[in-house]
């Protein structure tokens, strides 16, 4: 019986063989792109579920620790707090420890909404990977944790904020 997760994709002869950096470029716009798709229906952008997911792991935390982490103006991230706190997902209260700061939390509703995407990106995997074994799913995450170390990137940052960190 012939696997076709052992065999390569069909490359027209004319093409070079594309490089790794190409590969993880290609796949990363598809997932990227799935995803955002994926978000909308909830009403959701990356950007967005990113804070969210930065607070239901470490909340508290104010916002110029948070601006701090993820790289942007404090004036973008006032931006997307208000976006999340008008529908509920995130609240601000005032710093116990900094009465000119605010303390960032999930709300439940958020915590709820982050349970939601994470069921939405378990999906995803699922179909992206589907050729996968998980042995070999474990053993690509591990090696793109390799190079997310190696590159200086933070873990749980993605790089797309970067575009934020400058005056629009």
């Amino acid at each position: 019986m012939n696997d076709s997760r052992d065999e390569p994709s069909a490359r027209p002869p004319e093409f070079p063989q594309p490089s790794p950096s190409f590969l993880v470029s290609q796949v990363g716009a598809h997932a990227a792109a799935r995803f955002t798709e994926a978000l909308a229906e909830r009403g959701l952008e990356p950007t967005q579920v990113g804070i969210l997911r930065i607070l239901c792991a470490r909340a508290p935390m104010n916002q110029r620790a948070l601006s701090d982490l993820v790289g942007i103006l404090p004036s973008q991230l006032v931006a997307l707090l208000d976006t999340l706190e008008a529908r509920g997902l995130v609240v601000r209260e005032r710093d116990p420890d900094d009465r000119r700061a605010n303390a960032l939390y999930a709300t439940e509703a958020g915590r709820a909404e982050m349970r939601a995407v994470e069921a939405l990106t378990e999906v995803l995997d699922s179909s992206l990977f589907a050729g996968f074994s998980p042995d070999e799913r474990s053993i690509l995450v591990t090696l793109l944790e390799r190079i997310v170390s190696a590159e200086g990137l933070h873990p749980a940052v993605h790089p797309a904020y970067r575009r934020l960190a400058v005056e629009p």
